[in-house]
């Protein structure tokens, strides 16, 4: 149990002159001491006594070099009219060189304690030529302002300093009717407020104010290293930044007047209470701490602030809790830097990745795997640039868009949009490389840039200055995919592009789009389509798949990979320069017809392809007299026309105009029925060369 020693000091700070009194002496403070006039010491040393008294001192004013509280010690210093200033020169106190550091010191937080109820406990120098620190080393300080001490000065019960620092220390600002401050000058780009392996404690019903008051000049940061403060009282900072260095923050009342330079570095902030700060950032400074921060916000609580950032590599953010998230502008500009957003309830202006490799942004999922349900709202774009998107639920994650989204422009990134998250009203998105296997509705107009002019593109960054740059897209048998642009004014429409490895395995017609945005492919000879699903397509305002076209870009060159039943209408060959090449695994390919821009449709086919495993319903005219046509063209994989009956074969079934076409070399048994066919007149013209 500390030993309680009370120091009193009564007066006038006005009674101020030039000194010439060397500070020689140290007063042991053991027991009750009075002394009257302005004193001069060396050190103050509270010692205490065996009977635990509490010793006060009376002076008009004390001048001291440093303060020491001994082991076990609870030393009480109470001054309603004047001050302590620590840091004198212990020559003289009229000499103008002054130590770097005014230090009030004990023999550890949990052993030396002072309460200091001083009008003003001040580093000697503090505010002009060296701008003296007053330190607080091995001690825990309790700070109360419980009288309005000199009158009505708002100045009153002040701990002042160049810079105020606390190492190995505690602070606790106790309850009290008035405001406790603590001022700093902060020349030369100094921190206002340090804790170093501290703590700092603000009760209920206690106020502290940090940073600009009345004359003084403030500086800007409060420097948290190590170290831990909980607020359970109301602490202003007067537009001062706070920064968190691997520390913990606690807001149990009020957290006010921080300012957009705040940041972390490793912290912690939990948010128990409404807080609202101007900003954040995040950062990672060497190697001493890890970079990854995190903002937790309780159930019921609302946490506001203004700009996000993201600013050096290796940066990781988290924002969690069952709370409400209200943020500006999201600025990821750092390499390997990772944000989370797992907070139940989110609105945001808008989220940039920008020229950041391996940045990414995650919603409902956290970086050991966990799930979590999200309600977000984005006022403005989410662009991803190099960065990768990943979306999850635990069982619901609804995410509201109201900018252009998901802008990727590299393949080195894999977005993740999962199972039960829901993305809607977005102006227009383009995913690069991922896995999609939640429901994703667009419905702005057009975006043109870098050779596109979609409302929403899978696969690829650019199809003009980049078309060798193309991404992986997994579509999921969850997924659901709706592209609705306005129709234009004008009459004219964008499309839903795709440019790279697809692979759909979406459930019957959870793709659409409405005429306002056809289905567009291209390609350059690494555009891959691959159907393992049935008909998940009804595109271009067509109710199914059937009925859906399919267009191939001008000059493109497209495989379809076919490994379930499906039932296109038509595939359009944007000129005589696309070609479409069909390959069928497993399954049945059902198509309407072919056509082209240039009336000549160039379509290579497998040599796989058996019978009865690829149809065609409406080309019976142009089928029926394939040899005498000279508008479609089936070849095989060198280019080269296939030629009937050697490595190309067509049927007409019955009578019903649906034909068979297939290249792999029918069994004998089928041969003898095609002969057979012939003498009926029932199979189609062979081509010679």
């Amino acid at each position: 149990m500390f030993k309680k020693i009370l120091l009193t000091s009564i007066t006038s700070l006005f009674a101020l002159s030039a000194w010439s009194a060397t500070l020689t002496e140290n007063l042991i403070v053991e027991a009750d001491k009075t002394i009257t006039g302005t004193k001069y010491y060396n050190t103050i040393n509270f010692v205490g006594s065996e009977e635990d008294k509490t010793p006060i001192l009376n002076c008009q004013q004390v001048e001291v070099n440093s303060i020491i509280v001994g082991a076990g010690v609870d030393a009480d210093i109470t001054n309603y009219t004047q001050g302590f200033y620590v840091g004198c020169n212990p020559a003289n106190s009229g000499d103008t060189t002054y130590l770097t550091d005014a230090i009030i010191s004990g023999a550890g937080m949990d052993s030396s304690s002072l309460t200091s109820r001083v009008w003003v406990l001040t580093a000697k120098n503090w505010n002009q030529g060296t701008h003296q620190a007053l330190a607080f080393n091995d001690i825990t300080v309790n700070f109360i302002h419980d009288k309005v001490y000199n009158g009505s000065d708002p100045k009153n019960n002040v701990m002042r300093g160049g810079t105020v620092n606390f190492t190995n220390a505690r602070l606790n600002v106790l309850e009290a009717d008035n405001i406790s401050r603590i001022v700093t000058s902060g020349k030369d780009g100094k921190r206002g407020v340090n804790f170093t392996n501290s703590e700092l404690n603000v009760n209920t019903g206690a106020t502290l104010h940090v940073g600009k008051e009345g004359t003084f000049v403030g500086t800007s940061s409060i420097y948290f290293d190590n170290s831990t403060a909980t607020i359970d009282g109301t602490f202003h900072t007067s537009g001062f930044a706070i920064y968190l260095s691997n520390s913990t923050m606690n807001v149990n009342g009020a957290l006010t007047g921080v300012t957009q330079e705040s940041a972390f570095d490793g912290g912690i902030l939990n948010v128990n209470a409404d807080t609202t700060v101007a900003g954040l950032s995040f950062r990672k400074q060497g190697d001493t701490y890890t970079g990854a921060s995190t903002v937790n916000i309780a159930d019921g609580v609302s946490f506001k602030g203004g700009p996000v950032s993201l600013l050096t590599a290796g940066t990781s953010a988290s924002f969690n809790g069952a709370g409400s998230l209200t943020i500006g502008t999201v600025s990821m500009n750092s390499n390997n830097s990772s944000l989370y957003l797992n907070s139940k309830n989110i609105t945001t202006s808008g989220i940039t990745i920008k020229d950041s490799e391996g940045a990414s942004l995650y919603i409902g999922t956290d970086k050991d795997g966990n799930l979590y349900d999200v309600n977000a709202t984005v006022g403005g774009d989410i662009q991803l640039n190099n960065g990768a998107f990943v979306a999850k639920a635990k069982n619901s994650t609804t995410i509201n868009l109201n900018g252009r989204n998901f802008n990727i422009a590299s393949v080195a990134t894999k977005s993740h949009i999962g199972t039960n998250v829901t993305l809607s009203n977005i102006k227009s998105s383009r995913i690069v490389n991922g896995f999609i296997d939640g429901k994703i509705t667009t419905t702005g107009q057009q975006y043109q840039s870098n050779g596109w002019d979609y409302s929403f593109s899978l696969g690829c960054w650019s199809t003009g200055t980049r078309p060798k740059q193309i991404g992986t897209i997994e579509v999921g048998e969850n997924a659901e995919i709706n592209v609705l642009p306005t129709t234009f004014a004008n009459g004219t429409s964008t499309y839903f592009g795709m440019y790279g490895d697809i692979t759909i395995k979406a459930q019957t017609g959870k793709i659409t789009s409405n005429a306002a945005a056809p289905l567009t492919i291209y390609g350059n000879d690494n555009t891959v389509i691959r159907l393992q699903s049935t008909d998940a397509f009804a595109v271009g305002g067509a109710a199914t798949q059937a009925e859906s076209t399919f267009n191939i870009f001008e000059g493109s060159k497209v495989k379809f990979e076919i490994s379930a039943d499906n039932n296109i209408g038509t595939i359009f060959m944007g000129s005589e320069a696309s070609r479409l090449t069909l390959e069928i695994l497993s399954g049945v390919l059902t198509l309407g017809e072919f056509a082209g821009a240039d009336d000549i449709a160039n379509i290579i086919l497998s040599d796989s392809i058996v019978k009865n495993s690829f149809k065609i319903t409406d080309m019976s005219q142009i089928l029926g007299d394939f040899e005498n046509q000279s508008n479609l063209y089936f070849l095989d994989a060198d280019g080269n026309r296939r030629e009937l009956g050697v490595n190309l074969w067509i049927e007409q079934i019955g009578d019903s105009g649906v034909y068979n076409i297939y290249t792999q070399v029918p069994e004998p048994a089928e041969w003898a029925l095609i002969f057979g066919a012939i003498a009926f007149g029932f199979i189609a013209y062979r081509r010679r060369k």
